[in-house]
């Protein structure tokens, strides 16, 4: 089911990077679910290094609806970055996400 949150989205210039983040993946927690299981998948199998920019394309390439409608590429590439660092958190994938200084807020 897409949800329009266009209205609410309307003052979105004014949002930190990280705003718009969180308010993105409160309203898509399948992403971050998907990206899980894509990384623990790869982990699974001996991936020593995996990029989540790769991740995010392959969700991408899948077709992975957002709440914003069925445009694959609703996922901004500004969040990688976000999502990078809650994979990041969890214990079977310690260590396999190259991690860079987080710049922007």
């Amino acid at each position: 089911m897409a949800l329009d949150f266009e209205p609410a989205l309307a003052g979105q210039g004014e949002l930190t990077i990280e705003e718009r983040f969180r308010f993105f993946d409160r309203a898509n927690p399948h992403v971050y679910e998907a990206l899980r299981e894509m990384a623990l998948a790869l982990a699974a199998n001996g991936v020593r290094r995996i990029s989540p920019k790769l991740l995010v394309e392959q969700l991408r390439a899948r077709g992975t609806p957002t709440a914003h409608g069925v445009d694959p590429y609703q996922i901004n590439n500004v969040f990688t970055s976000r999502y990078a660092r809650r994979l990041a958190q969890e214990p079977a994938l310690a260590g396999l996400i190259p991690m860079r200084k987080l710049v922007a807020e």
